[in-house]
């Protein structure tokens, strides 16, 4: 790369992929979109990065295609659905490359692709992902999106310590089941659209290991709402079952009608 030779960004500082089953073509294009511009940045000692800086606004007229995107725990249609993906990789290579964060915001529901406490939420205008590049020499992005593999490295003139990622439940809340009829389901059969994931309040810690000494990083706590289980039936398995009509399992404890919100 002619970024690489002309800033002398050549040592690998660290790198991180992110493998995803459920992208869908729409996604794949956003975070292909959102890669590209962000391959190849050079970042000079102590300058921040932006991901809404630099690959938003996430909009038609900039190329992106519509898609889901989860805002304040609710799903709406808009333009850019993907992009947190790229974000979170963002996250976890910046994170392991020792930089500093400067901001970052977790989902309102777990995701599937990283573990609880190393996701990070965009939203233009509302909230970004950033990073300081705390290095004492340039430091270049290098991304690239290989079927449901995003991939990026950093690089510069010295490799990253060693990263361990530490990560402490303080409470979890058990995920749902919610059911939904299918009439071109046959009798008795069901498909499980979303597997779902439980809430969680998860504290997360970073320890980095120098040549003389370890540190531990406090990157602070992330909250999760449950992701609900979604489930489609037929309507004789629903009667039988005793599905009520609204589509929630009528409990024998309580009524209970949890939402299902599918994320970013």
């Amino acid at each position: 790369m002619k970024a690489q030779e002309e800033h002398g960004t050549v040592v690998l500082i660290a790198g991180y992929v992110i493998v995803s089953e459920d992208y869908s073509d729409d996604e794949k294009e956003n975070i292909r979109l959102a890669a590209s511009m962000i391959f190849g940045t050079v970042l000079q000692p102590v300058e921040v990065f932006s991901q809404n800086e630099t690959a938003g606004p996430y909009t038609e007229e900039r190329g992106y295609l519509e898609g889901e995107n989860d805002v304040g725990g609710e799903v709406v249609k808009d333009f850019g659905g993907g992009v947190c993906n790229v974000a979170t990789t963002l996250y976890n290579t910046s994170s392991v490359s020792d930089v500093e964060i400067v901001e970052r915001h977790n989902h309102s529901m777990p995701i599937p692709y990283v573990p609880y406490g190393q996701d990070a939420a965009v939203a233009y205008g509302n909230k970004d992902f950033k990073f300081r590049n705390s290095t004492e020499h340039p430091l270049l992005i290098w991304t690239e999106l290989v079927d449901n593999r995003l991939y990026m490295a950093f690089y510069g003139k010295e490799s990253g310590p060693e990263i361990t990622w530490k990560h402490d439940t303080v409470s979890a809340t058990e995920a749902e089941t919610v059911y939904r009829t299918n009439p071109d389901l046959p009798d008795g059969d069901e498909n499980v659209l979303v597997k779902g994931m439980d809430g969680k309040v998860v504290d997360t810690l970073l320890e980095v290991q120098y040549e003389d000494e370890m540190v531990t990083k406090d990157l602070g706590r992330s909250v999760y709402n449950p992701l609900n289980t979604l489930i489609e039936i037929s309507e004789k398995w629903k009667i039988s079952k005793g599905i009520i009509c609204d589509g929630s399992l009528l409990d024998h404890k309580k009524n209970m009608m949890p939402i299902f919100l599918k994320i970013d």
